[in-house]
């Protein structure tokens, strides 16, 4: 198992997500305008702190936060997000018929 991250992350409780509006307006000066797709498996400790939003489009659901956790196994890959309770998993073998992998994209 992979693992980087705050020890805590997975049960801190940082309170909800930031709003789009406040996500810019916590957002450093340096950071592009727009956020790059990584595919989960390509996530190192360079991403750790910074913003990211993953996205369902077959659901039009989203979350947004800073990643503050990952880990990883053989079957899945997890990213933990300030303010979200629970980790979104990313599966490492879906089927091209299989359910829709979630749209990972972080503000580097």
């Amino acid at each position: 198992m992979e693992y980087f991250g705050d020890d805590r992350a997975w049960s801190e409780d940082s309170g909800p997500a930031p709003a789009a509006d406040q996500l810019d307006r916590e957002m450093p000066a340096e950071a592009p305008s727009r956020p790059t797709e990584v595919a989960p498996e390509e996530l190192s400790m360079q991403h750790l702190g910074r913003y990211a939003t993953v996205r369902w489009e077959d659901e039009q659901k989203y979350v947004i936060g800073k990643i503050v956790a990952v880990s990883g196994d053989s079957g899945a890959i997890s990213v933990k997000l300030a303010g979200v309770e629970t980790p979104v998993s990313f599966q490492r073998d879906v089927a091209s018929d299989g359910p829709a992998k979630p749209i990972l994209h972080v503000w580097i």
